[in-house]
This record gives structure tokens, C-alpha cells and sequence, in this order.
């Protein structure tokens, strides 16, 4: 509740490092010898990650002898990792389990402890989707200068993403094939799916992209529409798009746009949201977006907070 009041919002803590504490270093590091035998060396590295927050809270808890471990502070340990999504969590409370279970059989302890170690209910997708709102994204299309090539790739790239939704690997995978002006649509074999997906041709998406097609891109024998304008002309990569889409959203004065990851997923994202506030069914939402399972478009249902304050329950009197 604190870390709400704070940052508005509930954010994630990431990994980092995998130097343990002085104080623990000889128990963690001879416990790391063991496992690296089963392990690779990259999955070894996220391990040690994982051990070190829960070296780090025995320390800042005072504690400097695994005999004092008990199951109170096994809890209190349990409740700190609700900075990280529960399968993270689990791997915490896993690998603290074989350290414990492993200090027992090395006579380190009199009892085993890793029985205190319990796993961690959580639900596969409770992570908020990162969004920008309509205005957000508007802001961001005006900043473009679309009098040159590349900007006028750029423009005819997001204007696409933010209104189509369609999924980052299937834009920078779009070809000149894909393009119907004829009917006035779009028609791909989605990479993720493998499913054919016929798409409206919209007409402002359309006049973007023949803008760019006529007089922004290169002449190559890529098939591929969104190319480098850097010799070679090859195919954009996901990280150059993203990193675009922050360079436009730090001149258009989108506040917090780092800390929402922003990048072509996040214009599908939003395009859900856009649709909820404009009271658009969640079935139509799951048409648009192409999502196999219902379940999987319900988890959209988080972005719109205005709805969502109506099912708020009333918080009862303190003391009552």
C-alpha cells in the first residue's frame, strides 16, 4: 500500500547483480558450486540473482547465523517479493528452500527450514499492459516531420500500430503483398498464429502508407515495406522501432513515457484501451486484436480504470 501512495501505480522490481553479501557469501557461493553443475551459465547468472534477495533481506535483518532462521522470518521474507511477478517469486522461494535444505544436509542445522518455504499463488497475466492515452498518441504522430523519407516511415509505421493493433513482429514483417488497395484491406499470415488475418485498409492508414511507399522508400529488392534508410536497406529490428518510438515521445512531452515501455506493443495495448473507454465489447476487442481465447482479451479489462472504480467495494469503518 506504502509503494501505491508513493508511486501511484504498482511497479515491478527488476533483477540486478549477483555478488552476495560478505556476511553470506561462503554458504551462497558453496551452494552456487553445487547447482552450477546442473545448470548454464546464463541460467546460473538469473540464480545467483534470485539467491541474492534473500541473502540481501537476512542481512538487512540482522541476521548472520542460519540457525536463527525460523518460519516467522521465512514469512516476512515471503511478503517482500511482492515487488516481483509471482513466477519470479516462486524461483526466490525455491532456490532459499535448497539453500536451506542444502545447509541442513551439511549439518549446518539441526532442523530442515526449507519447510517454511511456501509457494506462491499468482495469476499468469496480473501485469498491467502498458498504455498511452489517445491524446498521448496523437501528440506523438504531430511531432513527425513527414517531409522526409524516413519520417514519413515513421509516421506510416505508427499511424498502422495505432490503429490496426496489429502485433510488432507482423509491422516490420509487412510486405508489398499484404497491401490490397484493390479491396481496401490488409491480409497477413500473423507469425505469431500462423492464422490468416483480413484487416479494413483504413483510409488514413492508407494515405500514409502510399505517401511513404511513393516518395520515402528505398529502392531495393527487399519485399519487406519498413526498411532501414541506412545502406544496406535492410528490415527494421523491434529494439531500432522502439527506440524511434521514444525519441518521438520525448519531443512530443509524453510524461513517464520511459517507465511504460513504450514500443509498438504498447500502441496495441493502447488501441484496447482506447476501444474500452469508448464502451466497445470485449468480443468485438478480441475480433480486432485477433486473440485466440477471450481470457487472454480480458486482461485489458485492468487498463480501464474508470469502470473498474465501480467495482469498488466500500472499506469498512477502523475499528468496526
Amino acid at each position: 500500500m506504502a509503494l501505491i501512495q508513493e508511486c501511484g501505480d504498482i511497479r515491478y522490481k527488476r533483477l540486478t547483480g549477483t555478488v552476495f553479501p560478505k556476511e553470506w557469501a561462503e554458504l551462497y557461493e558453496n551452494f552456487s558450486d553445487i547447482i552450477r553443475f546442473r545448470v548454464s551459465g546464463n541460467t546460473l547468472k538469473s540464480y545467483r540473482s534470485c539467491l541474492k534477495v534473500s541473502a540481501d533481506f537476512l542481512v538487512s535483518q540482522n541476521i548472520t547465523d542460519i540457525n536463527d532462521i525460523d518460519g516467522n522470518l521465512v514469512a516476512a521474507f515471503t511478503m517482500t517479493l511482492s515487488r516481483f511477478i509471482g513466477s519470479v517469486s516462486n524461483r526466490m522461494l525455491n532456490l532459499f528452500a535448497e539453500l536451506l535444505l542444502y545447509a541442513y544436509e551439511q549439518g549446518l542445522t539441526d532442523e530442515d527450514k526449507s519447510r517454511y518455504c511456501m509457494k506462491v499463488e499468482f495469476f499468469k497475466h496480473e501485469k498491467i499492459p502498458h498504455t498511452f492515452t489517445k491524446i498521448e498518441i496523437e501528440k506523438t504522430l504531430a511531432v513527425i516531420d513527414r517531409n522526409g523519407a524516413k519520417g514519413k516511415r515513421d509516421y506510416a509505421m505508427l499511424k498502422l500500430a495505432s490503429r490496426t493493433g496489429l502485433r510488432t513482429c507482423d509491422i516490420i514483417n509487412l510486405k508489398l503483398e499484404n497491401l490490397r488497395f484493390d479491396t481496401d484491406t490488409i491480409e497477413i499470415s500473423q507469425k505469431k498464429t500462423g492464422k490468416m488475418l483480413t484487416l479494413p485498409l483504413v483510409e488514413e492508414v492508407g494515405v500514409a502508407l502510399i505517401d511513404y511507399l511513393r516518395d520515402g522508400r528505398p529502392e531495393t529488392d527487399h519485399d519487406t515495406i519498413f526498411l532501414r534508410h541506412k545502406a544496406p536497406h535492410k528490415p527494421l529490428g523491434s529494439s531500432g522501432v522502439s527506440c524511434m518510438i521514444r525519441r518521438y515521445m520525448d519531443q512530443a512531452g509524453i510524461d513517464n513515457y520511459d517507465k511504460r515501455e513504450p514500443g509498438l506493443r504498447a500502441f496495441r495495448h493502447s488501441l484496447a484501451g482506447n476501444m474500452l473507454e469508448n464502451n466497445v465489447s470485449i468480443q468485438k476487442i478480441q475480433n480486432v486484436l485477433d486473440h485466440e481465447s477471450l481470457n487472454t482479451t480480458m486482461r485489458y479489462v485492468k487498463i480501464d480504470t474508470s469502470k473498474l472504480k465501480y467495482c469498488a467495494l466500500e472499506v469498512p469503518p477502523v475499528g468496526s
